[in-house]
């Protein structure tokens, strides 16, 4: 016995299979983050935000610029307007790749690992760190990294940093 399948089932069958692949796609890009912030600290008195990153060879790297573009625009989009070092309220650091204990000759320390964001907010005046947010998942060869970082900020931001609207 042969069996025929109409076009609409072959359309329905492909439609079905590639919703189940974009949703396996999304699952992929998802990730674990967190934030710590300065309860004490007046959210509501900052306006302006500015790039202070530690590490040059970040910054001019092709994943930096994504990063801190992306950054730029989570800022923006919650109302901070970008300014110069003199004269913003708060400083932004940022760093590609996560953090985590590691023993090395006996001693505990910490050790650098492929993979993650990590966002330092520092009220620029006093230099007290007052927000702080992370985001872990590595970068897979398959992933692109101008979409993965944008999500990855959008899921550090979403919700924890107090806005200024």
């Amino acid at each position: 016995m042969k069996i025929r399948h109409s076009n609409a089932t072959i359309l329905f069958a492909l439609v079905i299979g590639a919703s189940f692949l974009v949703q396996i796609g999304c699952a992929s890009t998802r990730f674990s983050t967190g934030a710590h912030f300065d309860t004490t600290y007046d959210f509501a008195a900052v306006e302006s935000f500015a790039f202070d990153v530690a590490r040059p060879a970040v910054k001019a790297s092709a994943n930096g610029q994504i990063l801190e573009e992306a950054l730029r625009k989570a800022l923006v989009d919650r109302g901070f307007v970008e300014k110069t070092k003199a004269d913003a309220d708060v400083l932004l650091s940022y760093d590609l790749g996560a953090y985590a204990a590691a023993a090395v000759s006996g001693s505990s320390s910490m050790a650098k690992r492929d993979g993650g964001i990590t966002v330092w907010v520092y009220d620029r005046k006093t230099g007290d760190q007052i927000w702080y947010g992370w985001s872990e998942r590595p970068l897979s060869p398959d992933d692109q990294p101008e979409p993965t970082i944008n999500a990855a900020v959008d899921a550090i931001f979403q919700d924890r940093m107090p806005r200024n609207q």
